[in-house]
Parts: C-alpha cells; sequence; structure tokens
C-alpha cells in the first residue's frame, strides 16, 4: 500500500513588520509506505546530509515504539518497524494502529535532526512548490512494446490460429507476418550499409521471405517475435541517460538564504543572481562561486578539489559552489551561479565525454555475420541443385545470431540482478562487459581508498609537566560538542581511550582557528598554527624542531596552556581497512592498478606506498581535466580502464572512463555518472562486481560455441539429407532456449558471502 501522508505537523508561517523579518527554515517529508507495524518516509535532505541521517538514525531509535530504524541516503528514505499496541487500538475502537501516534514523533525527530524550525509534509503543498524528485522521469528512448512487439505478437496469434484449423485468409496472415518483420529488414538495410556485407538480419529476411512463399506462417511468426522480444530485452539493459546537472551537486531542498535591501530571506537556487549576498552557516552548501564579505568558516571542498583536510576561508577569499561549510559562517557575493559556476563546468567535462551505446553488445551479429554468406551460398547451391525451396529455407532458417539475440540479454539480466542483491547496481549490459575487460583500475585517493572518518594517529606532549594522556585529555575537554571532523576525531580517540573529559568554561569558538576555553582554571587554547601565532608562539620553529615524513601526510592540532605550547595531536585520514586487500585481489586477477587524486604528492605517494602501488602508477596534484586527460592517454596505449571515484571532481574521469565505478556514499554527480555503484560502501564489492561479470561473459562465450556447433551440425544435415523448414526453425529455436536456460545458471557467491546483503529499500516498495 502506498499512501501520502496528510499534514501532520502545523507549519506556522513567519510574521512580518516593517522592521523585522522572522526566516523559517524547513524540512521536507512525505509518507510514502505504510502497513500495520511499518511506515517509510522520504526525506530529500538524507540524500546530501550524512549527518543528518545519523541525527535522523538516534532520534528514532530513541523513540519508545521504534523496533528498527533503517536509513537508506541513497534512496532518500526512512523505514521504521515500530511495536504496536492493541490495548490502544481496542481504547480509540477506531481501528488505528500504533502508528497514529508515532507519526508526530517521527516528524519532531526529523525537525530536530535537520536542526529546522519546521518539518513541512511535501503531499500537503501544491504540485509547483515540491522540491525536485529524486529520480528523473523515465529516459528518452524507453521502449514502446507495443509498438515494438504488437505486430509479431498478432501475425503469431494469426499463424497459430491458422495452424490450428482456423479458416483465415493466407494472404492477410502472411501481410501480417511481412509487416511485423519490416523493422528488421530496415536493420538488415542498414547493416548492409554500414558493414558493406550481408548480415545476420539479411539471413532472417531471407528466412522469412521463403517460409512465406511457400505458406508456411507460423514458423516465420515465430521467428520475427522472438528477433523482435529478443531486441526488447537487449534495450532493457541499456541504463538511464546521464541527467547530470548541478541541481545533482546541491542540496535536494535547493534553497538558500539570502540578503536584498537589507533583510534576510530565503529563495531557490536558481533564483540566485550574480550580486546576492549568500548567508551560510555550519552543514550548508554553497550554491555560488564568489567572494567572501564577512565572517570565517571552516569549509570542505573535497568533492571539488580532492583535498581532505577542511580549508579556512575568510574576507577577501574565494569559494565554490557544491562545497560544505564545516564550521563558522560566511556572508558571500555571488559571482558566478548555476551553469557559470566552477562545479557547473566540472559537469560539463563529464557531459563531454563520448557517449557510448549502454545496451549489451550485440552478440547476434557477432556470431551470425560471419556466417551469413556461407550460409546463403549453401542454401542457394541446394535451391540449384535440388530445385526445392523448402530445402533452401530449411538451411537458411539457421540463423546463428538468434541464439545470442536471446541467451546474451538474459545473462546480462541475471547477473545485474544477482548483483544487486548484494548490494550491487550494475547500470547497463555494456558496464558489466566492460567491468570484465577492464585491465586497468584508477583509483581516486580521497573517500575512496581512504576513510571519510579522520582518526588521531599521535600524541605529543611539548610540556614537561604534562603527560600525551594529559595533553589529549584537555584538547578533548576544550572540543567536545564541536562539530568539527578533527574535533570529532579528537574526542572520539579520547572516548576510546578510557579519557574523561573535564568540564571547561569562557568556552569560545573561533571559525577557522579553534576553541579557547578555560580548563580547571588554566586557559587552553586547541587550534591551528593561527591561532598559536595569534597568542605569540612561533609555530614553524616548533614544526621544524619536530618535523618528519610523518608531518607531510596529517592535520595538526596545537594544544596551548597558559600561553605556553603544550602539545601536538595529529589526524589523518586513513586508508580503508579493505584497500590493501582490494589491491591485491586486483593483482591476483591480472589488473594494474594506478592511482590518482587532487591531494598533495607526499599524501598521495604515502598512501600508494602502503598499498604497495608504484610511484610511476600515482599522479598527485591534478585537475579534474587532467584526470580525464590521464584516462584518455591509458585508452589510447591500449588500455581498458575502470575509474573508481567519488567526488564532483573525478566526474570527467569517470565519464570518460571503459567503466565508472562510485561508492554509494560519494556524491550525486558521481554516482550518477558511474556504471557501477557499490551500495555497501565495502571496495570488497569491486572484487565481486568483477567476478559476476567475469561468470556473465563465460556463460556467453559458452553459449556462443553451442550455438555455432549446433546450427553448424545442422547445415551440415541439411546438405546431405532434406532439413524440413519447419524442423529447421524448431532446431533453432531450441538451440536459442537452451541457451537462455545456461544463462540462467547463478554465480555461485563468494566466500564469507553466501547470504545475500539486504536489499536496499526503496521509496515505494
Amino acid at each position: 500500500m502506498i499512501a501520502s501522508a496528510q499534514n501532520d505537523l502545523a507549519i506556522v508561517e513567519p510574521t512580518t513588520s516593517a522592521t523585522q523579518t522572522l526566516t523559517v527554515k524547513t524540512v521536507n517529508y512525505e509518507v510514502v509506505h505504510r502497513v500495520d507495524g511499518r511506515i517509510r518516509l522520504r526525506i530529500p535532505r538524507l540524500i546530501c546530509d550524512a549527518k543528518f541521517a545519523q541525527r535522523l538514525t538516534d532520534a528514532v531509535t530513541a523513540l519508545p515504539a521504534a523496533k528498527q530504524v533503517r536509513v537508506n541516503r541513497s534512496s532518500a528514505s526512512l523505514l521504521v518497524s515500530y511495536r504496536k499496541d492493541p490495548s490502544a487500538a481496542r481504547a480509540n475502537g477506531s481501528g488505528a494502529d500504533a502508528g497514529d501516534a508515532l507519526l508526530p514523533g517521527l516528524v519532531e525527530c526529523i525537525r530536530v535532526a535537520a536542526k529546522a524550525d519546521v518539518a513541512r509534509d511535501m503531499a500537503a503543498l501544491p504540485q509547483a512548490e515540491r522540491p525536485a524528485p529524486l529520480l528523473p522521469a523515465l529516459p528518452a528512448g524507453t521502449v514502446n512494446y507495443v509498438q515494438q512487439l504488437g505486430l509479431p505478437v498478432l501475425s503469431l496469434g494469426l499463424g497459430a490460429a491458422m495452424a490450428a484449423g482456423l479458416a483465415l485468409p493466407g494472404a492477410l496472415v502472411g501481410a501480417a507476418v511481412l509487416a511485423a518483420t519490416i523493422p528488421h529488414a530496415r536493420r538488415a538495410v542498414n547493416g548492409l550499409r554500414e558493414e558493406k556485407r550481408p548480415t545476420v538480419e539479411i539471413l532472417d529476411v531471407t528466412a522469412v521471405a521463403l517460409l512465406v512463399a511457400q505458406s508456411s506462417f507460423l514458423a516465420p511468426a515465430f521467428m520475427i517475435t522472438v528477433i523482435e522480444g529478443a531486441e526488447v530485452v537487449r534495450s532493457w539493459t541499456t541504463r538511464r541517460g546521464r541527467q547530470a546537472g548541478v541541481d545533482l551537486l546541491l542540496s535536494q531542498e535547493r534553497q538558500a538564504l539570502v540578503e536584498r535591501e537589507g533583510q534576510q530571506v530565503r529563495v531557490g537556487y536558481e533564483e540566485i543572481a550574480p550580486g546576492d549576498i549568500v548567508l551560510v552557516y555550519p552543514g550548508d552548501e554553497i550554491p555560488v562561486d564568489g567572494k567572501v564579505l564577512d565572517g570565517a568558516a571552516s569549509i570542505d571542498q573535497h568533492r571539488v578539489t580532492g583535498n581532505p583536510a577542511p580549508v579556512v576561508r575568510q574576507q577577501g577569499d574565494e569559494v565554490y559552489a557544491a562545497t560544505v561549510v564545516v564550521e563558522g559562517h560566511l556572508h558571500i557575493l555571488a559571482t558566478h551561479t548555476g551553469p557559470t559556476t566552477h562545479a557547473a563546468s566540472l559537469i560539463a567535462l563529464a557531459e563531454a565525454a563520448p557517449k557510448p551505446d549502454t545496451r549489451v553488445s550485440n552478440y547476434a551479429r557477432r556470431t551470425g555475420n560471419p556466417a551469413v554468406a556461407p550460409t546463403l551460398a549453401i542454401g542457394g547451391a541446394i535451391w540449384a541443385a535440388s530445385g526445392s525451396i523448402g530445402r533452401a529455407a530449411g538451411i537458411v532458417s539457421l540463423d546463428m545470431g538468434l541464439g545470442m539475440r536471446v541467451s546474451a540479454p538474459i545473462a546480462i539480466l541475471k547477473a545485474q540482478n544477482y548483483a544487486a542483491r548484494h548490494g550491487i547496481v550494475i547500470r547497463s549490459g555494456r558496464a558489466l562487459e566492460m567491468l570484465a575487460q577492464a585491465d586497468t583500475f584508477l583509483f581516486d585517493k580521497t573517500a575512496t581508498l581512504t576513510d571519510r572518518v579522520g582518526v588521531v594517529i599521535d600524541v605529543q606532549s611539548l610540556a614537561p609537566d604534562a603527560s600525551p594522556h594529559e595533553i589529549l585529555a584537555l584538547a578533548a575537554s576544550v572540543e567536545q560538542g564541536l562539530d568539527h571532523p578533527v574535533a570529532e576525531a579528537v574526542a572520539r580517540y579520547a572516548q576510546q581511550q578510557g579519557i574523561e573529559t573535564q568540564p571547561c568554561t569562557d568556552w569560545n569558538y573561533l571559525p577557522g582557528q579553534g576553541v579557547v576555553a578555560k580548563v580547571a582554571g588554566r586557559v587552553v587554547h586547541v587550534g591551528s598554527t593561527h591561532l598559536m601565532e595569534d597568542i605569540g608562539i612561533a609555530v614553524p620553529a616548533v614544526e621544524a624542531a619536530n618535523s618528519g615524513t610523518q608531518d607531510e601526510t596529517t592535520t595538526r592540532v596545537f594544544i596551548a596552556l597558559d600561553g605556553e605550547l603544550a602539545g601536538v595531536i595529529r589526524c589523518a585520514n586513513p586508508l580503508r581497512a579493505e584497500s590493501s586487500e582490494v589491491i591485491a585481489r586486483l593483482r591476483e586477477l591480472n589488473r594494474s592498478v594506478a592511482i590518482f587524486s587532487g591531494d598533495s604528492s607526499s599524501v598521495v605517494r604515502a598512501a600508494a606506498a602502503d598499498l604497495d602501488v608504484s610511484l610511476a602508477d600515482v599522479y598527485a596534484e591534478v585537475l579534474p581535466q587532467q584526470k580525464a586527460d590521464i584516462v584518455t592517454n591509458l585508452q589510447a596505449s591500449g588500455k581498458k580502464v575502470a575509474v573508481v571515484g567519488d567526488g564532483i571532481n573525478d566526474a570527467a574521469a569517470m565519464a570518460h572512463a571503459d567503466v565508472a565505478i562510485s561508492l554509494g556514499s560519494a556524491s550525486a554527480l558521481a554516482r550518477e555518472t558511474a556504471d557501477v555503484v557499490l551500495l555497501t560502501d565495502d571496495l570488497r564489492d569491486l572484487i565481486h562486481a568483477i567476478e559476476i561479470a567475469q561468470h556473465a561473459l563465460t556463460i556467453i562465450r559458452q553459449n556462443q560455441a553451442f550455438v555455432v556447433g549446433t546450427n553448424s551440425a545442422g547445415i551440415a544435415y541439411g546438405v546431405l539429407a532434406v532439413l524440413n523448414p519447419i524442423a529447421g526453425v524448431l532446431l533453432n529455436n531450441g538451440v536459442a532456449l537452451v541457451a537462455a536456460l545456461n544463462s540462467l545458471r547463478t554465480l555461485k557467491a563468494p566466500a564469507g558471502a553466501e547470504k545475500p546483503k539486504e536489499k536496499q529499500d526503496s521509496p515505494t516498495q
């Protein structure tokens, strides 16, 4: 059952006066599925805000009635299983279940987790005011099944009826069969024009014509129905067209706070114009390219630049669309908006890439075309020698392409469905083929080979009267509760070490620099080199005295106690636990591995050394266009290149690759550009995906051998004896059926993955 929710939370409209404007921040939701004991909501913000997703999960889990909570960010879905309360249902006598009482609590959790004033039910909004849909409409080029299969099915029905004894005019049935063959005849003409030789379509059309000339209608009708049906199945393997655009990079709610004529108003991204002043706060995505007029903030730019470390931006600095404010606030003068932003130029690079046919290769032509001329020649010779059109038709009806038309798409679809059950989305038949054939895997480093979450790797005391344990305790005490990746890493590490934080007073946060507070009566500064320099500590001298290769790949947090440098904490984004294993397995599969990144050379080289990747295969400090050039250069050398990336800056390289792969947590543009998406964010699924693709191609090669061998034997029989045309059609289609059944064989799951991973939720499931 799918239902839209009623507006369960009243929306409080902002009040205005001549001197004040009250801006109300909203978050959207919609109930899309509800049954007794379970409710599913669609919340667009889930896609673009991981921290909101975590806060929402924690809040809903704390509800007394909640039994199980699942958040699926890729489908913007919140699924809650809840405990039923029979006594409440009996008391109100209305048949309502506990969901009626739970829904307001869920809505409140959404509002609180989003740090919003109002939770707004999308179902209650006018259509024009609803946020953009999460998924585009059906892509252009969607198959018209009635148009493609209507005449073939009609001709098959008429042929079957006539064979069953129904008195139908032969001219009518023959005309229906020939009419159904017209699309295939057009393909035959086009194939002849393009390839300058007889193609498998020529053989099919010849067989149909010969059979119709003998008033044999059921066999050619069946043949053309199978052919057109196979074309439809092949088209099922087509992926959605690339829908990448600026909207994919930005919040699904697509609204920003803008200052106009001294008043703050919330407007859609498309309404922002150059010259507007945009206000952004922690967690906000910057919607424009512009210059900072006021404020200071730490900005996460890794999706655009590839550098994982947040950067500080303050008055006079440039900022870019699709980056995220980690801490602080900014007033930004918009200089470029929408399609003129730097992020949009990255999209243009991706869109400029060649757009190959995403269907599975035409194995029918590949297998059948070489046999067309010999088959026609043999059929013609038999006709000339025996004068029997029937014997010639029997040979010509043995189309070696038919078995591949049916079996190859089935093998691809079977592989796609199997992969989906294991958390791997393979968008097209071509993607699966290229994944099996790719011999060079090019990995982005940041958030692909490395963890998104930073960790503390070293705590050093620089004061004689303070131990590393005490330095960590001071830093965690001051930074506890601060919404910043490095602060969260410090607090988490202190908790893991069993260190208890102390209360602090006079707490003052300095955006882009750090925090100052009093702990046990002593003044503690925790932050960057800029903060240390502001209180008179010469950090460069300290760094020179304590430098090492480790410093080149880490983020340093300095701790000062009463104005004296007391310690330093080093944080880093470590490699994923499975990265080394995946690289090693790729080498076992005879795949080459390379790394590219916009990050600094020292950081990328250090990661490559840990992964045992040759420095000759490392590309550091590269821009998005340079990443795409790396891919095309490798392809020019004869390589089939797979790119594994996650950021906007990877999209151009991914679009040029033979096959593009992303993790489920990647940016929206990277996910949309990707041909393969690993929904569970586990790189080991890449190896499983390759095994699935190889299995599918092995099945296809087996089918090729079977189809060619059996049909060749049938042709040989037709030369030596009489092969009835109906028998030829039955043999040909029987071979296709056996090949199709072979395509249904399932790949054995790898060790440790016998149980399929839990299927990802769908908003309308």
